[in-house]
């Protein structure tokens, strides 16, 4: 348990650090770098602390070989493509129909876009957002196995999602980051829903890495390129989450496959 606590405490004062000398003392981030908070290096401290945790960590508990083992687990091959295919047509194929269901309502329903563009404009965000290469190897790579050896997948996901949206409160008071324009409750809705289908997807794929920074990718920019709302893709979210548990997706945990990959 010291691991996971410390890895929390260690990611919490990182990134709520940063936000408060952003809060509480602008003029000293404004120093670092002027103009918006997207631009400034403390911007980028706050998002990669799960990831600089978990390397921390990881040395010191695990040595060269926890970090080998980590690392290991973002070689592409580790899932198979069918998980890829999922993530990167299904998310969007979901959007799509989430967007169709919300224009019955009155709310924006969305675009098809061009593909070949829909595709080509990930890979510009995956360099220019943080979040995914930042946050996944802490997350999902530290935090969640270690979880999954001591509660089911469904309560590990909940209890994950909940502590992953409660950590992005700073920015929900810096102006210029993307939170800032969001209802805290409704990221609190869509962290934990986008846990629980990490989960079931870490489960299937040893554990894999790069699924998760996929994930995290399409649902930081899937909603904006087909031009849906927030309101709308979190709903969506909500409904393949409970696809998921009903099916039986999360039911088991593979409590010795947990055990390997945290050690």
């Amino acid at each position: 348990m010291a691991p996971l606590v410390g890895y929390f405490v260690l990611v919490f004062t990182i990134t709520w650090g940063v936000g408060a000398v952003c809060l509480f003392a602008p003029k000293v981030a404004k120093s670092i770098a002027p103009g918006p908070a997207l631009t400034n290096p403390l911007f980028y401290v706050a998002v990669y602390a799960p990831t600089i945790a978990a390397l921390i960590l990881t040395a010191y508990f695990g040595g060269g070989i926890g970090l080998r083992k980590l690392l290991a687990r973002l070689i592409p091959w580790r899932a198979g493509l069918r998980w890829y295919l999922a993530i990167l047509v299904g998310f969007p194929l979901v959007g799509l129909l989430a967007g169709r269901v919300a224009g019955l309502f009155g709310a924006a329903q969305g675009h098809v876009p061009n593909w070949a563009h829909f595709y080509y404009a990930l890979i510009p965000a995956l360099v220019i957002d943080p979040g995914p290469l930042g946050e996944e190897l802490g997350w999902r790579g530290f935090a969640l196995p270690r979880m999954l050896e001591r509660w089911p997948p469904l309560t590990s996901s909940l209890i994950l999602g909940l502590i992953w949206g409660a950590w992005h409160l700073p920015a929900f008071f810096i102006v210029g980051l993307p939170q800032n324009r969001l209802a805290i409750p409704a990221l609190l809705l869509a962290t934990m829903g986008i846990s629980v289908i990490d989960t079931w997807i870490f489960l299937r794929t040893e554990g894999s890495l790069l699924p998760m920074i996929l994930v995290h990718l399409m649902t930081n920019h899937c909603a904006k390129l087909l031009g849906i709302s927030f309101a709308t893709s979190v709903a969506a979210g909500a409904v393949c989450v409970l696809v998921v548990v009903l099916a039986g997706g999360l039911r088991v945990a593979p409590l010795a496959r947990a055990k390997a990959i945290a050690s």
